[in-house]
């Protein structure tokens, strides 16, 4: 998830959960903006008291607590977040620098917008985004924005990668297809949610940096392949899903070949950059459940035919 851009394509945002919650927040003030605003300092011991009643298990009403809160709160007391119903991810976590902009990112961009698998949260937290930007753009690297890498090429959005591998419907221990390293986010995230991931990039250079980084980082699970990523990857077949960060013009047979019985094969398919859809292909031996998952944006897919013929 990386190598092929990847936005979330609306072309009018309204309000609901697939808002950006920065541009949409109330009153037009982004939540990045927590200093107190005139009225918020007096409600801060208040909403303190609620915090420490709901540690300690004496307010039933826990999982009310906004995440703006939790946050400002957490910061001011030195306390890391509180724990709500069903969340087992923004708790008990070492310390770093991004920590809190990770933390942020999660509940802003993927809860907030209708990411709901725990095991995908928990990866979105745990993978340090910052560490696979250029250096120039780490400030950048928890905005719920595409991020450039260099080559044309892109790291997607933290919602298109979480919006695609919760598509994935991964349960662990599942080998796994990703064509587009990019910088290797994306495989970072895969690795934490299945056994073994095999990541395509046609690009060396982004392929060497990306093999390096996820080296340096501990991810012993990832291996990076250079190759044609519309031929899929044959050697390791079959793969119990495989995810695709370029829009392809059509479903490549490579893919469906590839694919085991079960397999999920998360794709965009469509014209260049716009009027693209992300579909969910299932095998069910001969048979395929085809789901819609809506629109995005994504640079094409490109083949050796593409570049022998530029």
């Amino acid at each position: 998830m990386g190598g092929g851009g990847g936005d979330r394509w609306q072309p009018v945002c309204a309000g609901g959960p697939q808002c950006d919650t920065a541009a949409h927040w109330e009153g037009g003030r982004s939540p990045r903006s927590r200093g107190p605003t005139p009225g918020t300092r007096s409600a801060l011991a208040t909403e303190f008291v609620l915090l420490r009643f709901a540690r300690t298990g004496g307010w039933p009403f826990a999982g009310c607590l906004t995440s703006d809160l939790r946050v400002r709160l957490g910061k001011r007391e030195g306390i890391q977040q509180v724990e709500r119903p069903g969340d087992d991810f923004a708790s008990q976590q070492p310390a770093d620098a991004f920590l809190e902009e990770r933390r942020w990112m999660v509940d802003h961009q993927l809860r907030n917008r209708g990411i709901a698998d725990r095991r995908v949260l928990q990866a979105m937290l745990e993978v340090p985004r910052e560490k696979f930007v250029p250096a120039n753009l780490i400030p950048l690297a928890h905005e719920d924005a595409a991020q450039p890498i260099g080559y044309e090429q892109t790291i997607s959005q933290p919602f298109t990668v979480a919006y695609m591998v919760e598509a994935a419907r991964l349960c662990g221990g599942e080998k796994v297809l990703e064509i587009g390293t990019g910088s290797g986010y994306g495989a970072a995230v895969l690795s934490h949610l299945s056994g073994q991931v095999y990541t395509v990039e046609r690009i060396e250079k982004l392929a060497d940096a990306a093999r390096a980084r996820l080296a340096n980082l501990g991810y012993a699970n990832v291996t990076v392949v250079v190759g044609d990523g519309s031929l899929g990857l044959a050697r390791y077949q079959p793969y119990d899903a495989i995810i695709v960060t370029a829009a392809a013009r059509v479903l490549p047979t490579a893919y469906q070949d590839q694919l085991a019985d079960g397999g999920r094969i998360v794709i965009p398919i469509g014209a260049q950059f716009f009027g693209q859809t992300m579909y969910r292909y299932t095998r069910r031996g001969d048979d395929w459940e085809i789901d819609n998952l809506g629109g995005f944006a994504f640079v094409p897919l490109v083949t050796a035919e593409d570049q022998a013929g530029a």
